[in-house]
């Protein structure tokens, strides 16, 4: 307390900023945690009280309610329950990607057959579980554990669909992390003679716990300036993905934007509106054959539009495809070799170069 009060009131609201940006982040991500049967038998039974205009009981009385239900009662709700998860989950996968978390790797057959028997309690008061473990699972009939290995492909499927959309939509849009105080020191080291018996990276931790403070703060205020750089590369990475898509343009806008340098260089005195109305009354009288092309741009726009609104309806936000980037360094290699055997010399020069030869050597 005594060091919140010795703050600034500029220190105070960044503190507050980042606050309310902690909030937003874990908002988002608690709605798309599991659900329990009995979180939606809460839910439902609240909503009910609130239709009948009754009051809302307590969890004491509606955990009693649960408890007097029959079994098939209660499988409706693990019905439910298990519907709103695997949406979830999609909406996880989709919503860790694009915070630059990297999809885990899964979990192969038996780590998934020892948490379910230590789900049953069967490792209970064991010190060792991976021995016992392996002795169940060699007692297991085939028929058993090919049922594990299903499940645990099943799950490596979904794995991989989760890298190949981090790798193709996310990773190239992602700033890059910034480096810390010892890393850019690290960098700045590089070219050092190591002497024998010793390696590069035991040398500079040792300059590195031996440097003076005036040159380790330096260190740290550069390493500062780029975390702050990068916070606000990540602010609009993440407003760029999470806006509602933008509406489809129209025929009229794409044949705007080709005609409005060549007006302005005719007429330098109008102004910008005076420009959209020459420009209308041109596109009124053009014909229908030299506006098909603009007609075939917007329709491409509008099908850019439905894909994008169907994962925004979907998901809560949408993903901008890739651009076409630039051609590869094999590529170019290619198109020189191309270059080079088109422009090969042709027969009549090859004669006039022997003729050449033969005359000297005469």
């Amino acid at each position: 307390m005594e060091d919140w009060k010795k703050l600034s009131k500029e220190e105070k609201k960044e503190w507050n900023l980042k606050k309310k940006e902690n909030d937003t982040w874990w908002e988002k991500a608690k709605q798309l945690r599991c659900i329990t049967p009995y979180a939606v038998f809460i839910q439902k039974h609240v909503e009910e009280c609130k239709n009948k205009k009754q009051e809302i009981p307590n969890f004491k009385e509606i955990s009693k309610v649960w408890k007097h239900l029959s079994n098939k009662e209660k499988n409706k709700y693990y019905e439910y329950a298990n519907e709103m998860n695997e949406e979830r989950k999609k909406r996880r996968d989709f919503f860790e990607i694009i915070n630059g978390i990297r999809p885990k790797r899964p979990a192969g057959a038996y780590k998934i057959f020892l948490s379910e028997k230590a789900k049953e309690g069967c490792f209970k008061g064991k010190v060792n579980i991976f021995k016992e473990g392996k002795k169940l699972w060699e007692n297991l009939s085939e028929d058993v554990k090919n049922s594990y290995l299903k499940k645990a492909r099943k799950i490596k499927l979904c794995y991989i669909y989760r890298r190949l959309l981090y790798r193709k939509n996310i990773k190239h849009l992602l700033p890059k992390k910034p480096p810390n105080a010892f890393n850019l020191f690290f960098t700045s080291l590089k070219g050092i003679t190591v002497p024998k018996g010793k390696r590069f990276y035991e040398i500079v931790n040792e300059k590195w716990k031996n440097i003076y403070q005036k040159e380790k703060k330096s260190i740290e205020e550069k390493a500062e300036i780029e975390r702050k750089k990068y916070e606000e590369k990540m602010k609009k990475f993440e407003n760029r993905i999470f806006d509602e898509p933008k509406k489809p343009k129209g025929p009229f806008p794409y044949f705007l934007t080709e005609k409005m340098a060549e007006i302005k260089k005719e007429n330098k005195n109008l102004n910008f509106k005076e420009i959209i109305h020459k420009c209308a009354e041109t596109w009124k009288d053009l014909e229908e054959k030299k506006k098909e092309k603009y007609y075939k741009l917007s329709e491409k726009d509008r099908e850019r539009y439905n894909a994008e609104n169907e994962q925004f309806n979907e998901f809560g936000y949408y993903v901008k495809k890739r651009r076409k980037g630039r051609s590869s360094s094999k590529e170019k290699k290619d198109k020189k070799d191309k270059k080079e055997k088109k422009t090969s010399f042709p027969a009549s020069e090859k004669k006039r170069s022997k003729r050449i030869d033969s005359k000297i050597k005469v």
